[in-house]
């Protein structure tokens, strides 16, 4: 009840020594960690590979780690993503957004305009989006799920194309 961070695990790379503050949400990749703080800025820490552990300064509301890379969404509606882009995963489209997940390597978006956009690694179809209009969206692994605006789930990705 206390809003700080506490960890546990290995610690080899420093994942499991949570910063001092308080925090909203807390999010872990393969080998970071990051936590929105409650005056909306970001604090990360574990391996700082490929700026993993950088988070760029600003205000934001929701924080969604992928892998190697953390996406988060700004106070304005706007996307900013940070780390390992191997696939393109830190190349978020422009435009406002009320909602992010992210999954292994990919990052989709929930558009103001309720449609679902999706960017990163699409070897499984993770990143192609279905059209239509939608109220929530989760993302894990190499797959992705929304809820469509008459409250079907539809899926995409690895786990669908089996």
């Amino acid at each position: 009840g206390d809003a700080t961070v506490a960890c546990c695990g290995s610690g080899s790379w420093d994942e499991s020594f949570a910063p001092a503050g308080t925090f909203t949400h807390v999010t872990s990749g393969g080998d970071h960690t990051c936590a929105l703080a409650t005056d909306g800025s970001i604090q990360c820490w574990g391996r700082d590979r490929d700026g993993r552990i950088s988070p760029p300064a600003g205000t934001f509301t929701q924080i969604e780690a992928g892998y190697d890379h953390t996406c988060a969404l700004r106070a304005d509606g706007s996307i900013a993503c940070w780390g390992g882009n191997e696939y393109g995963q830190v190349s978020a489209p422009s435009g406002t957004f009320t909602q992010i997940a992210a999954g292994r390597s990919q990052t989709c978006a929930l558009r103001s305009d309720s449609s679902v956009d999706c960017w990163g690694r699409n070897d499984y179809g993770q990143s192609a989006a279905p059209a239509g209009a939608f109220v929530q969206l989760s993302a894990e692994g190499f797959d992705a799920c929304a809820v469509r605006s008459d409250q079907r789930l539809q899926c995409w990705g690895l786990r669908v194309r089996r």
